[in-house]
């Protein structure tokens, strides 16, 4: 009876883990996401003006669109490679944005 206790017990934990991790996943994702709609507007005035690659706001905004599922649905594999990707487009924008 004790060893079932222990198994319910650390499954109780790992379950608990994976949906804090989810969690903080959805938060940071959110947070990039909210950056990175605020530099689009000024990134496309850019590509207009100066007819740089376009191809950079479509894959923008697929990663906004491919966000706000990962978020809803709470995909912890997906909300930790959007992270990344996200903070590479930031990244990417601010760059563009400072060349202005």
């Amino acid at each position: 009876e004790i060893q079932g206790l222990m198994e319910e017990n650390e499954q109780y934990a790992v379950e608990t883990k994976n949906v804090e991790e989810i969690e903080h996943g959805k938060i940071t994702v959110q947070r990039l996401l909210k950056d990175l709609q605020k530099q689009l507007p000024q990134v496309k005035q850019l590509v207009k003006r100066n007819q740089l690659d376009a191809g950079l706001l479509q894959k923008a905004e697929d990663q906004v669109h491919h966000a706000k599922e990962a978020i809803r649905d709470g995909n912890l594999r997906e909300l930790k490679e959007l992270e990344k990707s996200l903070e590479r487009s930031i990244s990417i924008f601010a760059g563009i944005l400072s060349l202005n």
